[in-house]
């Protein structure tokens, strides 16, 4: 494996055991939440290791996780899943990353999970007023938390990635 793929991978397993250790403390729920979407997207780059645009965009997990489809029978193999539970799996797990990408401060234009915005005339922060959360209502039910593992899983049994092949990803 490249060392800039071993680097996101490990830096996105880091991320994600500390969304964890936070995700029972209600008080941190916007860390939680952060920290999230930046170890899917982290883990997302370290299978793109080599495509010109692999670290520009913050909102890689989802598309990534939609190409898995096409590696459906392997991806479901790694989450003990048939091709066709696997595809469903995967399509949720999907529309969950793109809600999750959607609080990146990049993309969300107000309600973020990282800096205070504005609305209505009132200065809101995360910590108090984020809406989207992904901690609340048994969130370890959820794709984004249960798979985060499976997903990991998968990359390491693939052949040793080169641009050609994550080029599909």
């Amino acid at each position: 494996m490249n060392a800039w793929a071993s680097g996101f991978r490990a830096q996105a397993a880091v991320d994600f055991q500390s969304a964890e250790y936070l995700l029972d403390k209600p008080e941190f729920h916007s860390q939680a939440t952060m920290l999230l979407q930046m170890a899917w997207e982290k883990l997302a780059k370290s299978a793109l290791v080599g495509r010109p645009d692999y670290r520009a965009s913050h909102h890689v997990a989802s598309k990534f996780v939609r190409n898995l489809k096409h590696d459906a029978r392997r991806f479901g193999r790694a989450m003990g899943l048939g091709p066709n539970g696997a595809a469903a799996r995967l399509t949720e797990l999907a529309q969950q990353l793109t809600s999750l990408e959607g609080l990146a401060p990049q993309r969300a234009g107000g309600e973020n999970s990282e800096y205070p915005w504005e609305s209505g005339g009132k200065v809101l922060w995360p910590a108090r007023d984020l809406r989207r959360d992904f901690t609340s209502a048994q969130p370890r039910r959820m794709c984004v938390w249960r798979d985060f593992h499976a997903v990991a899983r998968y990359l390491r049994s693939l052949p040793q990635a080169t641009p050609r092949r994550t080029a599909r990803l």
